[in-house]
């Protein structure tokens, strides 16, 4: 079933505890990040920053919930503070699929859903069909902010106009998959990445490192059926905009399927649809090939 929860943090490293969260929650999909006054019961304290992430769980609502309450605590929230007050985290069920739920302690719905720009906005970003636009446009008045994301914060959303607002001009990528055809310059670097994006089903940030200008991202994903564990260089320069991205990518089986299903996409951007057309068989038998072998080849190599 997917679900919706809504993520603010005002304590501490703001953006760093919403992705850890993120990560805590098992997030597919993360909107942009918002800045927002504090709004409820307790106005003098530090602005918060909102998001939503869209999750796939078994768990029934009170079950969710008790995750969710984990996570916080574990994340460094004390249970039992003052009611909208300051916190680390704050991790709210806003919907579980279709679900209609109420008890003393939860509603599902979530009861600020039609009251709070700061939640509405990010999750008209990840299902537009949930949000009503007349709600959205009765709670205009309430100011929200959105921030620019990081390249981390683009690459686990997939949005493909975060990914381009944070890279450079003469941004550059190489990979194993694209090393024979240069991408360099922004627009051609965002077509290649929408190109993959449209074939990940998921993806998670399982560490990072940073180093001055550098950035080292270890990310597990599923990519047109396979699972793709690689490691992403990053280098950017002093106003934090990304130069280039360099990917080493594992196992194997994974890497090939990829590369077999990306061909035909890079050949229809720069040779048009017509020679697209005529080569995309050989791509996608070899793809065919490489799921039949897959259980003969080992993960990772």
């Amino acid at each position: 079933m997917i679900a919706y929860l809504g993520l603010g943090s005002n304590v501490g490293h703001r953006r760093e505890n919403l992705m850890a969260a993120a990560k805590a929650v098992g997030a597919r999909r993360m909107s942009s990040i918002y800045e927002t006054a504090p709004q409820g019961e307790v106005i003098d304290q530090p602005d918060f920053l909102n998001a939503v992430v869209e999750i796939e769980t078994d768990l029934g609502p009170e079950e969710l919930l008790e995750e969710c309450k984990r996570i916080e605590s574990e994340l460094g929230r004390l249970q039992g503070g003052v009611r909208h007050g300051p916190r680390p985290i704050d991790i709210d069920i806003l919907l579980l699929g279709d679900l209609e739920y109420e008890s003393e302690r939860l509603r599902i719905p979530h009861r600020d859903l039609e009251t709070r720009r700061f939640v509405l906005e990010p999750l008209k970003e990840l299902a537009p069909e949930r949000v009503d636009e007349a709600r959205l446009a009765a709670v205009a008045d309430q100011a929200v902010t959105p921030l620019r994301l990081t390249w981390r914060e683009a690459v686990e959303s997939r949005d493909i106009d975060a990914v381009a607002a944070v890279l450079a001009d003469d941004a550059k990528f190489r990979s194993p998959v694209t090393r024979r055809i240069p991408f360099e310059g922004r627009d051609r670097v965002v077509a290649l990445l929408a190109e993959i994006f449209d074939m990940v089903e998921w993806v998670r940030i399982l560490r990072e490192v940073r180093d001055g200008g550098l950035q080292m991202l270890e990310v597990e994903s599923r990519v047109a059926g396979y699972d793709v564990h690689m490691i992403q260089v990053v280098e950017t320069d002093g106003d934090g905009q990304v130069r280039q991205v360099t990917l080493f990518m594992r196992p194997l089986p994974g890497v090939a399927n990829l590369a077999a299903h990306i061909g035909p996409r890079l050949v229809r951007l720069r040779f048009g649809p017509v020679v697209a057309a005529l080569i995309s068989p050989p791509f996608y038998l070899a793809a065919w090939i490489l799921k039949l072998t897959d259980r003969l080849s080992p993960r990772f190599v």
